[in-house]
């Protein structure tokens, strides 16, 4: 009797300790005392455990919990997947809205006033909801990108703030051209060429004779670049001590020229589509019908882009 006693006292004690801390439940500390990891003291009547060597063990306890709780929240945002959607106006079957949500569904709420004010206008229709998208993190980045691929027909332009992510998304001018659209700076660099052109013929004069020479010595092909890198360094008053370069953007040009004056030249050059595709010689002649003409023979090398445009 006095045993039983001793014992309930004892885990009656041991309890209140538990409690007060709040940290570690009663069951892990008598699982302590019949592990031996607790040192038992008698103080009177009641057997207590050392204050110290309990805190200890709670101390390690509630580390180990928080390690195992930061884990299974780190683990809990992996395993997030957004999904970035697109709000499609059924009238014109145009997307009017870009964002991005956590759920498994999409909701019509909570979302931008111009974006609500649209919606109120399809009443009673609802506006279809695609998903363009799912990702796992960063869903930032994807709404920007798929705003920007539909910033025509948007309402809102809030993505325009990430100008850092919004400029990873820009094509470069070769792609611009391919996709057919136009570049500012094409008509300067037209002009830039003709006036270089005019104003130093001997330069055009001496690439034709060094490309006729090149295609006598039964070279298969050659790069613009050599025969302008052999004048600048070669000829008297044309290197970078003489008062003037030939421009590197105008080698394209010249590649294009050389072959309208001489199409036996055709084939020689090794060519990859650019904005020198828009010349015109200025007897009105153009690259462009002159490269129809000359299909079979101009040789001309796919870049990625219009690969993938293709």
């Amino acid at each position: 009797m006095g045993t039983e006693r001793n014992i309930h006292e004892r885990l009656h004690t041991v309890e209140s300790a538990a409690d007060l801390l709040g940290c570690v439940s009663p069951s892990t500390i008598r699982a302590w005392l019949t592990e031996g990891k607790l040192t038992r003291m008698k103080v009177g009547r009641l057997t207590r455990v050392r204050e110290s060597e309990l805190l200890a063990l709670i101390k390690v306890d509630c580390d180990v919990q928080k390690v195992a709780q930061l884990q299974l929240e780190t683990r809990r945002e992996h395993d997030v997947v957004y999904s970035v959607f697109g709000l499609i106006d059924p009238r014109s079957q145009r997307v009017f809205y870009v964002g991005y949500t956590d759920d498994a569904q999409p909701q019509l709420s909570g979302l931008p006033d111009m974006v609500a004010s649209r919606i109120d206008e399809l009443s009673p229709v609802t506006p279809q909801i695609v998903i363009l998208e799912t990702v796992e993190s960063r869903p930032e980045v994807c709404l920007v990108k798929w705003s920007k691929r539909f910033r025509r027909d948007l309402v809102t332009s809030d993505w325009k703030r990430q100008k850092r992510i919004a400029n990873a998304f820009t094509n470069s001018k070769r792609a611009r051209r391919v996709l057919g659209e136009e570049v500012s700076s094409d008509a300067t660099m037209h002009a830039d060429f003709h006036a270089y052109d005019r104003a130093h013929p001997e330069v055009f004069e001496e690439m034709l004779h060094r490309a006729r020479s090149l295609r006598d010595e039964g070279l298969p092909t050659i790069g613009v670049d050599l025969l302008a890198c052999e004048i600048r360094y070669g000829l008297i008053g044309t290197s970078r001590l003489g008062g003037f370069k030939i421009p590197n953007n105008s080698q394209a040009f010249y590649a294009r020229k050389l072959q309208m004056v001489d199409d036996s030249l055709c084939g020689l050059f090794s060519l990859i589509h650019s904005v020198a595709d828009d010349l015109v010689l200025e007897d009105g002649r153009a690259w462009r019908d002159f490269a129809r003409e000359h299909a079979n023979s101009i040789r001309y090398e796919k870049s990625v882009v219009q690969e993938v445009a293709q």
